[in-house]
């Protein structure tokens, strides 16, 4: 049982440092798209996309930060990774409205390489909450118009439901295979702690 926990504690500080590197990656993608979007290739409003850039930015290299210059390596990182994450997300939302709609499911993909189901429903809740009342918010301040939403009802009937509706399904599939891994790994290191003692019993009877 030591042996696992230390193998899953050793995976959660690669995974911690993985998450990071994902997420200066997107920092980098974020960065061009930006630049499209000052030169006319996006129709973003740029006062909205600069509000998006730069709270963005600050959540995409949070980790860069924990990990790769503070070196912090407690077990809090990884929530702080996926709230970032999911603010991330949530701050598109409100302010790229449709045009991220494809990101939703980035915060649980984040979890999902810590192999914990713990966090992966956590990682759903926010940002199921997150991507929800961004939604609403987003109609509110009018920040990106969506023409296919005219009133908040429709906002809510036709996308705050079906989007939520989406992100959970998807998400259960993450949830099912980190289960499954983290299920083989503790099967894997089952195995090879029987072996080991097995092995120690061999070598004693020798010596008798």
């Amino acid at each position: 049982m030591g042996a696992q926990n230390g193998v899953l504690r050793e995976n959660e500080k690669q995974a911690n440092k993985i998450v990071a590197k994902v997420m200066r990656i997107t920092f980098i993608i974020f960065t061009l798209i930006y630049v499209l979007n000052v030169i006319g290739v996006f129709i973003v409003d740029h006062a909205v996309m600069t509000v998006a850039y730069i709270g963005g930015s600050v959540l995409l290299l949070l980790p860069t930060l924990l990990v790769n210059i503070l070196k912090k390596e407690a077990g809090y990182i990884k929530y702080i990774n996926v709230v970032c994450a999911a603010i991330f997300v949530m701050l598109l939302s409100i302010t790229l409205t449709f045009h991220v709609v494809a990101l939703y499911v980035y915060p649980i993909a984040i979890a999902s390489l810590y192999f914990s189901k713990k966090l992966n429903i956590a990682a759903t809740a926010l940002t199921v909450a997150g991507v929800s009342a961004g939604q609403i918010v987003a109609f509110y301040l009018q920040t990106t118009i969506d023409d296919n939403f005219p009133v908040l009802e429709d906002v809510i009937i036709f996308g705050v439901i079906p989007r939520a509706l989406v992100v959970i399904a998807v998400a259960a599939i993450f949830t099912m295979l980190c289960s499954r891994t983290a299920s083989m790994l503790g099967n894997l290191m089952g195995a090879e702690e029987q072996k080991e003692m097995l092995d120690r019993m061999t070598r004693l009877r020798e010596q008798y």
